[in-house]
């Protein structure tokens, strides 16, 4: 059975909702995380000196580049859930309008061969 115009709305916006969720974690990792390693580092570069220190620098800017992944996979991942969302959105509601226009006799009459 079609899906609703209803339903096919519903949807869509049940997947941008999620796209909106990763995008929200994202910005969290962001401010909490990501940014407090450049505090972190930005301390230790001023308050400590010696080999330790910058093994451990080198370290935290290890850990900051993998947040940055994280933080970049979730974006990419949260627009690819939008397009696909907007692209199945407009076929869902091109294949309703087929259905509709089906149903309700709106071809251009003839019959069969």
């Amino acid at each position: 059975m079609a899906k609703t115009t209803w339903q096919i709305e519903l949807d869509y916006r049940s997947a941008i909702g999620k796209a909106k969720e990763l995008d929200n974690i994202a910005n969290d990792l962001q401010r909490n995380a990501f940014n407090k390693y450049q505090e972190v580092i930005e301390d230790l570069n001023v308050a400590w000196d010696g080999d330790n220190r910058i093994g451990y620098v080198n370290k935290l800017e290890e850990m900051k580049r993998e947040v940055r992944k994280s933080i970049d996979n979730l974006r990419k991942i949260a627009n690819s859930i939008r397009n696909i969302a907007e692209i199945t959105r407009r076929a869902e509601l091109e294949a309703a309008r087929i259905a509709r226009e089906r149903s309700y006799g709106g071809g251009l009459g003839g019959g069969g061969w």
